[in-house]
């Protein structure tokens, strides 16, 4: 009579507890902390008061622009412009002597200069200026020496956290199938009736 417990094969597939995770189905993996180079000590800290930058924005009394003096354009720097020719004669008739009548020019009002007035460069017309930070001075980040700060990163373990990978033996069952011979056969598929 066929045998019903390996369905006549003779062999019957257990799951045996994979040898790889211990029966778990992940393997967990662990690194060297990078921020504290796995000594769980931190030797230097991001400077809290330029966030880890170097830089602070420094105030500055600045207009974001720059007032120039320049000749006036209008007038050429003479200071007058003229007036729609007016021809003027002897007597006030029209057939005059050809002289032009000036006025102050509108725009320097006499003052044969003008302010050009331009964006700060030094501020970039922000009113602001990028400036070294006191607290670092630049490296953005702060010596704790002699005074060793405890990594938070990895709790001062020098490892990083546990990250947690399916099996790659068991695909992340636990169990490896494995083909044995059936006990109640004897792997001869038939048992006596």
């Amino acid at each position: 009579m066929k045998c019903n417990d390996c369905d006549g094969a003779g062999t019957i597939i257990i799951q045996e507890t994979c040898s790889d995770c211990k029966g778990w189905g992940y393997i967990e993996t662990q690194e060297d902390c990078s921020p504290c180079d796995g000594t769980g000590i931190i030797d230097e800290v991001n400077c809290s008061s330029c966030d880890g930058t170097g830089q602070i924005t420094a105030r500055e009394d600045c207009d974001k622009t720059v007032d120039t003096v320049v000749d006036c354009q209008p007038c050429s720097g003479t200071g007058e412009i003229a007036d729609p020719p007016e021809v003027v004669g002897s007597g006030g008739d029209a057939g005059g002597d050809g002289v032009i009548s000036l006025r102050l020019c509108d725009f320097c009002h006499g003052t044969k200069k003008v302010i050009r007035r331009t964006n700060c460069s030094h501020c970039s017309a922000t009113g602001t200026v990028p400036a070294v930070c006191d607290a670092c001075f630049g490296k953005a980040w702060i010596d704790t020496f002699p005074l060793k700060s405890k990594c938070v990163d990895c709790d001062a373990v020098g490892m990083s956290h546990k990250n947690r990978v399916d099996c790659s033996e068991c695909k992340g069952t636990g169990g490896v199938p494995v083909e044995e011979t059936c006990p109640k056969c004897n792997g001869q598929g038939q048992v006596s009736a």
